[in-house]
């Protein structure tokens, strides 16, 4: 390994980042820019080596901020503590050469996992079951999780040790200097980074090895409950017994129950940079302020702790612990961090318990004096302190957001007032300009009150994200630039491009959309409607898991307005719920045979939303925008309108679809269908999907949305279709037979729960987001698994609905409606010559799941 470059040059990057740390529960990355000196402090969730869910990969991110390509370089990798989801995807990242380090400091896996003298190694003899329980009761509580999800959560944990392990030893080998905290000296590499001033503040060494052997007993305690909870119920598997272990330890509040995580909390290395004249802390899971387990060695070494990070304050930037616990933070923690102003907190977007409520009502009591930002709302967060003043960068949401996930609030706050509201402060909209100059415009809107302001302007051209300067004692201004994925000033949005739309109503949550798209956005597209004179109702209630309420505010409102033709609701289903809707009638549901269908015949639809009469079936077309918390995806779609040829078509089928050809041929335009294989992806014949009509007939996934596959026979599936394949621009009307091609979450409708997060797709991770991101103006696609006619001549199944929808859209009806009148003509020859009970389930299946995104008018 070559020598650490520490010879710093004024232009070198000054930055701390926050990465996205994807849609689970929990997780902490951080990446530090000091200079040529990169810091890499904890690694996620083991799932975060890929995107998903509409958040980009570890990997990504790094080389994103780093401006490298594989293997990208660090000075230094820090893992805090032995918890899955800090530990995360970096063994991946190591052991595949995708991340290179020349130093790390490492918390020891032995110490980590309680292995003492005489218990060595691993717990190899237990019972497999019993094994997956305990490792899983080590980590952070799982609240809520699908069976998947669960299963390889429980997978993951009992594996941890081992692949910690491993890349220990991986890096010792390739060369990386390893300095395990707790048990090797540390003298080296407090030297190697004296630049950076880089000082390891705790824990002590008796500390670690007294949480080392607490972590032995508890984790033996562990073992006894988890074989004794398996052995007690037969049927019991360990996510069953998981879900029961950990519902009555949150339900019963008892913090004895954590004990074990809490041990392997205090064991994180807390460390302090020092760097051009700023001081930075950050201190993994570190409970601070309850430290959790009945010791009283423990309890007044973290005291001993506490006194040394307050004499280091005030510092540039906190890393808040444990994820925004309140057994982390609390008031008399930021009165010992001496005045410090800026602050992040790193969770995923579906996390529960973290960040406490009790925390960010103390962060919300301070909001005048400090800044905030969180990465389960804002996404990923990067502080710039190359100015006099530092700049907040951030995906999504807004800064000093003080609103509780779902499942913590416990009770309705008094008086119905809603969260409290910050005092107003000046804005200041920094513009990129278009032109050659590279102009930059700056806009500054200062409260009518006897205000002071001071305003500090770094110019970065690379930057695409929120910038935001926090407010201090001399300076309390924002900074609020374009959002993230357009780079310039917010567009001028004419809406439907300028053509003339039938009377629709507009329906959109303002609150809930400013969360995922940032205020400013949000009231940008809101305004734009209404100077077009649009019907818009946006004030559904944000936080609704449900969608009745919003379907009864909408109902009252096309009760005001007979005129309109048709509903557009504007977000993802966090903005306005879509509804679970059993396909079946209850007297077939009960008369039918067990089936292996994928969703159980239970889909998400937004049919309600048309329904004026209640009678279960729409009245009036429905359309959504879903905003995959991108205010690109909404404006482009909210402009889409006719730019191609009539005359022009696109198409690929499955080999053993062909049933589609009829359908395609009937569509305008000279190009044939292409069929899959031996059509692929990135091989010829090319695809060509700049076309006006665009005819999709492959497989889906309900997991995986970038991609349709087809077929090489014998009966294998091959990559046909992804995103990489879409246009730049289009301004294309798609149809799907693609299974869960429409499917804009995560979350199956039949694996949803009541209070849980879906995760949201996202441009760039479904077909159907990335379209509607670059202008089409409409994805007519399903929610669920799709059924096909396989036997001539292909009237039933799929077959009619395809053929309808086209036939209604050739002759010129808007998307939203013939698909509306499609589902009428479906009705009408249901059940389309097939009436054994499988079948006509199906049908009312097929019915129900097609679903238009877009404008669809």
């Amino acid at each position: 390994m070559a020598e650490l470059d520490t010879e710093i040059d004024a232009s070198s990057p000054f930055k701390i980042h926050l990465l996205d740390v994807g849609p689970e529960q929990y997780g902490d990355c951080v990446l530090c820019q000091f200079g040529n000196i990169k810091v890499l402090i904890d690694g996620a969730h083991p799932g975060n080596r890929v995107a998903k869910q509409g958040h980009p990969s570890i990997p990504d991110q790094i080389g994103e901020l780093l401006n490298q390509d594989p293997p990208y370089q660090v000075s230094l990798i820090i893992v805090s503590h032995a918890h899955l989801d800090h530990i995360g995807c970096l063994p991946f990242l190591l052991e595949n050469d995708i991340v290179r380090a020349k130093w790390a400091l490492l918390t020891d896996p032995k110490f980590g996992w309680g292995r003492t003298a005489d218990d060595a190694g691993p717990d190899a003899n237990l019972d497999t079951n019993v094994r997956r329980l305990a490792a899983a009761l080590r980590e952070e509580p799982v609240t809520r999780a699908s069976d998947d999800t669960m299963s390889q959560f429980l997978s993951d944990a009992v594996k941890l040790e081992d692949t910690y392990t491993e890349m220990v030893n991986f890096l010792a080998q390739a060369g990386t200097k390893v300095v395990r905290h707790g048990r090797d000296s540390l003298d080296a590499i407090l030297n190697a980074f004296q630049g950076v001033g880089l000082k390891i503040l705790g824990p002590s060494t008796d500390h670690v090895l007294e949480c080392a052997d607490l972590i032995h007993d508890l984790g033996r305690d562990a073992i006894d409950t988890a074989g004794d909870m398996l052995a007690s119920d037969a049927t019991a598997t360990p996510a069953s017994a998981y879900r029961a272990l950990i519902g009555s330890a949150i339900d019963s509040a008892d913090a004895s129950s954590f004990s074990l995580g809490a041990a392997i909390n205090l064991q994180s290395t807390v460390v302090r940079f020092k760097f051009r004249g700023r001081k930075f802390l950050f201190g993994g899971d570190m409970q601070f302020s309850a430290p959790g387990v009945n010791n009283q060695f423990l309890e007044n070494s973290v005291k001993a702790l506490r006194s040394i990070v307050k004499s280091e304050a005030p510092f540039a930037f906190v890393k808040l612990c444990h994820h925004g616990s309140d057994n982390a933070f609390s008031e008399e923690i930021l009165g010992e961090l001496g005045g410090t102003k800026l602050f992040g907190i790193c969770a995923g977007e579906g996390s529960t318990h973290h960040p406490n409520p009790k925390v960010l009502n103390t962060l919300n009591d301070h909001r005048e004096e400090i800044t905030w930002a969180r990465t389960d709302h804002n996404g990923r967060v990067s502080f710039s302190f190359e100015g006099t003043s530092p700049s907040i960068f951030k995906t999504r949401g807004r800064l000093n957001d003080e609103v509780p996930n779902a499942t913590d609030v416990a009770e309705p706050s008094q008086g119905g007032s809603g969260p409290a509201q910050p005092v107003e402060k000046p804005i200041v909209e920094v513009v990129r300009s278009a032109s050659p100059e590279g102009v930059v415009e700056v806009i500054t809107k200062v409260p009518h009150v006897t205000t002071r302001v001071t305003i500090t302007i770094d110019v970065e051209p690379r930057a695409t994200l929120q910038q935001t300067t926090p407010s201090g004692t001399s300076a309390t201004s924002r900074l609020l630039s374009a959002p993230t994925d357009l780079g310039t000033r917010l567009p001028a949005l004419t809406i439907a491009g300028g053509r003339k739309l039938p009377a629709l109503l507009f329906v959109t949550s303002k609150q809930a959309l400013a969360d995922n798209l940032g205020q400013t956005e949000a009231a940008h597209l809101l305004e734009a409607l209404r100077d077009a004179n649009k019907i818009v109702f946006d004030e559904v209630p944000r936080g609704l898991t449900e969608s009745g309420p919003a379907i009864e505010m909408v109902t009252r409102q096309l009760r005001q307005h007979p005129e309109v033709e048709g509903v557009v609701l504007i977000g993802g289903h966090d903005v306005i719920p879509s509804q679970i809707i059993d396909c079946l009638p209850s007297s077939l549901r009960q008369k039918l045979p067990r089936t292996r269908d994928l969703d159980n015949f239970i889909v998400w639809s937004d049919d309600a939303y048309g329904d004026t009469d209640g009678d279960g079936l729409p009245e009036l077309p429905v359309s959504r925008i879903p905003d995959g918390k991108s205010p690109q995806l909404l404006f482009a779609a909210i402009q889409a309108t006719h730019t191609k040829s009539a005359e022009s078509r696109a198409g690929v089928r499955n080999v053993v679809r062909p049933f589609a050809d009829s359908i395609y041929e009937a569509l305008p335009g000279g190009a044939p269908i292409l069929v899959s294989k031996p059509t692929i992806f990135n091989q010829l014949p090319a695809i060509n999907l700049d076309a006006g009509s665009i005819y999709f007939m492959l497989h889906g996934s309900d997991i995986d949305s970038s991609r349709f596959l087809g077929e090489d026979p014998p009966g294998e599936y091959i990559e046909a279709v992804n995103v990489g394949n879409i246009p730049a621009q289009t301004r294309s009307v798609i149809f799907s037979g693609c299974c869960w091609g429409a499917l804009t979450v995560a979350t199956k409708a039949s694996l949803a729960e009541r209070n849980r997060a879906y995760g949201q797709k996202a441009p760039g991770t479904s077909i159907a987001m990335t379209f509607l991101s670059r202008g089409a103006i409409a994805f007519v696609g399903c929610t669920g698994a799709h059924y096909s006619p396989l036997d001539e001549p292909f009237a039933y199944f799929g077959g009619p609905m395809h053929h309808a929808f086209w036939a209604n859209y050739n002759i010129g009806t808007p998307p939203a409606k013939a698909l509306f009148n499609a589902k009428i003509d479906y009705i009408a020859g249901m059940p389309h010559g097939r009436t054994q009970l499988v079948d006509i389930a199906v049908e009312h299946k097929i019915l129900r799941q097609y679903t238009c995104l877009g404008l669809g008018w």
